[in-house]
Formats: structure tokens, sequence, C-alpha cells
């Protein structure tokens, strides 16, 4: 009983700490005056991921005879490795934000 209470809990803090790196990946990152495109595309690709997840892993987990389990981590452990440097990176070579021109009073 304890070990699914554990997994319960830790289950649930990991998607909590997703869904905050996710949100903060789509408000902060883009340029100030253009974070209505970005966050269009973020949820694009959600959609698409949600769309195409589910077949992939079934056929990658079933149809493979559990090998693909493997294949399934490996792309996981990958992603996990490299989200923080990429993320470092993009943060890092971001434009500077330009400011916005005052208009001019006639």
């Amino acid at each position: 009983m304890i070990v699914f209470v554990v997994a319960t809990v830790l289950f649930t803090l990991s998607e909590m700490w997703q869904s905050a790196g996710s949100w903060t990946l789509a408000a902060e990152l883009p340029p100030p005056g253009r974070r209505g495109e970005y966050f269009g595309a973020f949820r694009m690709g959600n959609s698409a991921i949600e769309m195409i997840g589910p077949a992939a892993l079934i056929a990658l987990a079933v149809t493979t005879g559990g090998w693909g389990w493997f294949l399934i981590g490996g792309v996981f452990l990958g992603a996990a490795l490299a989200a923080v440097p990429l993320v470092d990176w993009v943060a890092r070579h971001r434009a500077a934000p330009t400011p916005e021109p005052t208009p001019a009073l006639t």
C-alpha cells in the first residue's frame, strides 16, 4: 500500500513539474511582441503529440513483442537529457527585446 501512495505522490509531483515547466517555456522564451504566435505553435504541437502519441506508443510497445519499450525509454531519456541544455542555449541566444517606438505627437 505504501508503494502505491509513494508512486501516486511522485507521479503527481512530476506532472505538476512538467506542466509548470512547459507553461514557463511558452510564456518566457518568446519575444514579448510575439508571444501569441509562439503560444499558438506550442499548443498546436501539443495537439499533434496528443493525436500521434498514443498510436505510436501502441505500435512500439505492443506490436514489437515488448522490445519497443526500450526504444520508448531511450527517446524519453534523450529528451530529458537534452531539455535543460537546449532551454539554456535558447535563453542565452534569444534576441534582446527591442523597445517599442513611441508615437510622434502631432
